[in-house]
């Protein structure tokens, strides 16, 4: 069977969108596990363990009584590489995580990182509030974030998205999702800080397994030139014979 000129052309034009529109959006992510062993069994490791984002993103924390040492850690959970990291799901080791005692005052986390080229951004760690009476922390006071090296903070999540699961001293996931907050796509110098309260007497506060992820959006433009290009073709009056 043989082809016009105008139906190869056509054709080649309508690959070029197909191939556009398929091409899917690449991931980064950056994961904290506080672990130097996936067994829970070394140290704890306060510093990224596995990342992909442009730059190198860190953390920091705050609060008049952290715990050092930080043992305990999320029962199991596997990162973005496929590797597996255990703990015992309560506060003793093995593993490994960020802790606050009782008293602890002026209470936060927070995480210095490039959105340069990324958007939807979404986040995931575990929490253990623990339940002895008074009752635990169960919400973060506050989620904000800085474009100025700290120097403004403006809110990030607000409502339900501050409200973390409690409940049999275990951990428990927390997800929040950042994809609607366009402020931050594009930056190179984001602050994203999570405060919560005093934590009351009896009580302790450990966060383990935090991965962020954001998307490098697919090629549109070239899946727009596609489309302008074949949509161009089409409109012409010229007939395609076999």
């Amino acid at each position: 069977m043989r082809f016009s000129k105008c139906c190869v052309t056509i054709l080649a034009a309508v690959v070029c969108v197909l191939a556009a529109s398929s091409a899917e959006a690449a991931t980064v992510y950056a994961f904290w596990s506080f672990d130097t062993q996936l067994d829970g069994t070394g140290s704890v490791d306060s510093d990224v363990t596995a990342e992909t984002f442009p730059g190198t993103p860190s953390r920091t924390r705050t609060g008049t009584a952290t715990i050092n040492n930080s043992p305990g850690g999320e029962a199991s959970y596997t990162d973005f590489q496929g590797n597996t990291w255990l703990g015992s799901g309560t506060l003793n080791t093995p593993g490994h995580s960020l802790g606050w005692n009782a008293g602890s005052t002026g209470n936060s986390m927070t995480h210095f990182f490039s959105m340069q080229n990324l958007t939807d951004l979404h986040i995931r760690m575990a929490i253990r509030s623990a339940t002895n009476s008074p009752p635990p922390l169960s919400s973060f006071s506050a989620i904000d974030y800085s474009l100025d090296s700290g120097g403004t903070w403006l809110t990030a999540a607000s409502g339900s998205a501050l409200d973390f699961t409690i409940g049999s001293n275990a951990f428990h996931e927390y997800l929040l999702d950042l994809s609607a907050l366009d402020a931050i796509e594009g930056q190179s110098d984001v602050q994203l800080r999570f405060i919560f309260d005093t934590v009351p007497s009896s009580t302790s506060f450990r966060v383990d397994n935090i991965e962020f992820s954001a998307t490098i959006p697919e090629p549109a433009t070239a899946l727009l030139i596609s489309l302008a290009f074949a949509g161009g073709i089409l409109r012409r009056p010229t007939r395609c014979r076999g």
